[in-house]
């Protein structure tokens, strides 16, 4: 049986916006494993132009590597959300990281 598209409940786009807040804060304050705990056990992270990260250890695992040679500067701006059995949303992504003189910046959507 195939997945209907639904609109969500109020409920439902307030729970999505804290995993959000909660993704970017985490990220912002470089803290690795309050980043991996709002992906389930079974997640896969995709870093920029790296092989996925599978499973909730493995992202904590990446990110506490990333994030100790990093100070990151995330945002996600939210412009659609879909639902089909759990939320999808798509949106547009800036990041910027500080290596100690080198800087780097991406963009993009998701």
């Amino acid at each position: 049986m195939a997945e209907c598209e639904h609109a969500g409940s109020v409920a439902d786009l307030k729970a999505l916006d804290t995993v959000r807040d909660r993704h970017v804060a985490a990220l912002n304050a470089g803290d690795a494993q309050a980043w991996a705990a709002q992906f389930t056990d079974d997640a896969v992270q995709m870093p920029p132009n790296a092989p996925g990260n599978v499973g909730r250890e493995n992202i904590a695992w990446w990110s506490k590597g990333f994030l100790d040679q990093f100070h990151a500067r995330f945002a996600l701006a939210v412009y659609e959300v879909r639902f089909r059995g759990m939320g999808i949303r798509a949106g547009s992504l800036h990041h910027q990281s500080d290596l100690q003189s080198r800087r780097s910046a991406d963009a993009g959507h998701w």
